[in-house]
């Protein structure tokens, strides 16, 4: 996960009948391409084996790009 993450928030929930973690924040993106804005972030995290279950991020992520 190689995104600049600010604003990080860890819980331990459940996700189909697993354990993970529930980690959300934001990540700064270009907007457009251009205009610079934060974007919100959440992923699950299988707490036994660190595996990315899935990646949720702003429905408007598609216009952007990484910083």
């Amino acid at each position: 996960w190689k995104h600049h993450t600010q604003h990080c928030c860890i819980r331990i929930t459940k996700h189909n009948k697993r354990a993970v973690y529930s980690v959300t924040g934001t990540e700064k993106v270009k907007l457009f391409f251009i205009f610079p804005v934060l974007s919100g972030i959440e992923a699950k995290v299988d707490i036994e084996t660190g595996e990315i279950l899935k990646v949720e991020r702003s429905w408007w992520h598609f216009l952007t790009s990484s910083i």
